[in-house]
């Protein structure tokens, strides 16, 4: 078990789920609620919980219970992000939660495991040219956050094959928009983080991180070198 895992389980341990742990009468039957209940809590698996991340603190539980499940969900999370019907609503249960305000100790250790859940999806083999899965976890984590910023200065910092090729995917994917809309589509649309991430495509940085690896990124998004001129030409450039 990663480190970061390992931090959650321990913080969030005293979290017990109690009598009270119900649904919405019309979609959660009490055989749901017990089901989870009676689970132990690392034997469930995403197929259990995929229900419950999406109507988690809505219409099935509160935050208490939430934070019970919460290192289990980001457990299964790590090990497969888009196994989960929504990941951008699994991540966005963070911010419906108000994670920011919680103490100390727990924020700090839900900003570690998304730092390391981060750097994971970097490190992840692209699958073909048509997988986007970056900008699917871009729109997790933009639902998780207010600003995608630190996880953006994390990509340079990669250096790594797969790192280049997600970026040169999402360039590719995204390079219309930018520059006919000056948008890149993201789960839910946020404005800031839509930005943010605009802003990094047309960083210094992100070239730099396409010609560490101009070769393979060439071979697998022959065009992409050309795309980004584009999208440079067409606003700031830091």
């Amino acid at each position: 078990m990663h480190p970061a895992i390992a931090e959650l389980y321990r913080v969030f341990r005293p979290y017990r789920l109690g009598n009270d742990f119900t649904g919405c009468d019309c979609c959660v039957s009490p055989a749901d609620s017990a089901f989870l209940a009676s689970t132990p809590l690392r034997e469930l698996q995403v197929v259990d919980l995929n229900r419950y991340a999406f109507k988690s603190l809505s219409t099935w539980g509160d935050v208490r219970h939430f934070k019970h499940f919460l290192p289990r969900l980001m457990e299964l999370a790590f090990e497969d992000l888009l196994a989960w019907e929504d990941p951008e609503v699994l991540l966005g249960k963070l911010s419906y939660a108000q994670w920011t305000s919680w103490p100390a100790v727990e924020r700090d250790a839900i900003e570690q495991f998304l730092t390391i859940l981060w750097q994971k999806q970097l490190e992840t083999p692209l699958a073909g040219e048509q997988d986007d899965r970056l900008r699917t976890v871009l729109g997790a984590f933009a639902n998780a956050n207010d600003s995608l910023q630190p996880y953006l200065e994390i990509w340079p910092q990669a250096r790594c094959e797969s790192a280049a090729l997600h970026l040169a995917q999402l360039i590719s994917y995204a390079a219309y928009d930018i520059m006919t809309k000056d948008k890149v589509r993201l789960w839910g649309d946020p404005l800031v983080q839509g930005r943010e991430v605009i802003d990094f495509v047309r960083s210094d940085a992100a070239l730099e991180i396409l010609n560490e690896q101009r070769d393979v990124v060439t071979g697998k998004f022959p065009l992409v070198f050309a795309q980004l001129d584009g999208i440079r030409a067409v606003g700031p450039i830091n």
